[in-house]
């Protein structure tokens, strides 16, 4: 679960960082499943990958936060 600010911010950290950085990696490029609207493997905010996902959401959106159940958590803007 990666936590950010805001749902926009989230949003935009994905956009802005984390796609390009799938995209230019070789070794996540070849396991983060693609983005599809339909098969729901991956979204924007959900990347699916073997034995695993990445949940990224805001910290305005406590619903999403207290639904998952995650080993690990990764914090920006922390207060």
């Amino acid at each position: 679960l990666a936590v950010r600010p805001t749902l926009n911010d989230a949003q935009a950290w994905v956009r802005e960082k984390v796609a390009p950085t799938i995209r230019a990696t070789p070794a996540m490029r070849n396991v983060i499943a693609e983005q599809k609207s339909r098969d729901g493997a991956s979204t924007t905010l959900f990347k699916s990958f073997p034995r695993g996902f990445l949940v990224i959401t805001g910290a305005n959106t406590s619903v999403d936060i207290s639904s998952k159940s995650v080993r690990f958590i990764a914090k920006d803007e922390w207060d």
